[in-house]
C-alpha cells in the first residue's frame, strides 16, 4: 500500500486528475481499453471536475475507455439522486465517452426492481477487472455505497441491495469482492472528519469496507493533511 499525503483538497484533486491521466496514457499506450470504476462522493466529484479538462487537454482517447459506476441510487433515469448522471454531466463539454462504453447501474424503472437490477447488472460485469477503481471513504469507513452496517451480500452476485437510511428505498452497490478485482484501487479522504476512522481503514479493520477493499497490484491512499493528521511520518535517514 501507498499513502500520498496532499496539502488540501484542491492539491489532492489536481494531482489526483494528472495521476490518472498519467495511467489512462500508459494503459492505452499498451494498446489496451482501460476499464474505469468511478464512485460518488464530493470529494470524488471535485476530482472529476478537474479530471474532465485535463483529459480533454491530453492525447488520452476518452471514447476508448471503458467506464463502470461502484453505486447508485436505485431511482428512475432522470431523477437528480440519479450519480451516473450528475458524474458524467461533470466530463460533458470537454469529452465524449462512447455511450456503449459507459456501463450505468440499472435506474428503477416500471418493469425492474432492485434484486432484478443487481442480477443484470452482475451479468454485465461478469469476470471484468477493472485497471482503476476510484472510491471515496466516508467517515464511517464505507465506500462505493458499501458501509459498515451493510455487509450482507448475495452469494454469487457482484451488486448487493443496500436500503437506505432514511427508508426511501435502495441503492445499488458493488460488493468488496468486486472492487477488490482492480488493478489499482484508489482511496480518496479529505477532511478532519477522516481523521479517527483513516488509521483503522489503513489497518485493515474488518468491520468496514474501506479496511476491506485492496488492489490486486496496487492500494494507493490520497489523503489530505486533515485526514491524514493520525497517521505518523516516517523519515529514512541516507
Amino acid at each position: 500500500m501507498q499513502l500520498i499525503r496532499h496539502l488540501d483538497i484542491d492539491d489532492l484533486a489536481e494531482r489526483t486528475a494528472a495521476r490518472a491521466v498519467n495511467k489512462l496514457l500508459e494503459l492505452q499506450a499498451e494498446g489496451r481499453i482501460p476499464q474505469l470504476c468511478l464512485s460518488h462522493g464530493s470529494l470524488a466529484r471535485k476530482v472529476y471536475r478537474t479530471l474532465a479538462p485535463a483529459l480533454e487537454a491530453s492525447a488520452v482517447d476518452a471514447s476508448a475507455l471503458e467506464v463502470w459506476f461502484s453505486g447508485d441510487n436505485f431511482v428512475s433515469t432522470d431523477s437528480h439522486m440519479r450519480m451516473a448522471g450528475s458524474t458524467l454531466a461533470l466530463f460533458a463539454g470537454h469529452i465524449s465517452f462512447d455511450p456503449a462504453r459507459v456501463h450505468s447501474l440499472p435506474a428503477a424503472e416500471a418493469s425492474i426492481d432492485p434484486a432484478v437490477a443487481a442480477d443484470s447488472y452482475s451479468k454485465e460485469l461478469g469476470d471484468t477487472q477493472f485497471d482503476i477503481c476510484i472510491l471515496e471513504v466516508s467517515p464511517v469507513g464505507g465506500v462505493g455505497g458499501l458501509s459498515a452496517a451493510h455487509q450482507e451480500i448475495t452469494p454469487g452476485r457482484a451488486v448487493a441491495i443496500i436500503p437506505k437510511e432514511d427508508g426511501s428505498g435502495e441503492r445499488l452497490a458493488l460488493t468488496e469482492k468486486h472492487l477488490s478485482n482492480s488493478q489499482e484501487v484508489w482511496m480518496l479522504a479529505a477532511g478532519s472528519e477522516l481523521a479517527e476512522v483513516f488509521p483503522q481503514a489503513l489497518a485493515g479493520d474488518e468491520g468496514m469496507p474501506a479496511g476491506q477493499v485492496r488492489g490486486l497490484s496496487k492500494t494507493i491512499w490520497l489523503a489530505d493533511r486533515q485526514a491524514a493528521a493520525n497517521i505518523p511520518y516516517f523519515e529514512c535517514g541516507f
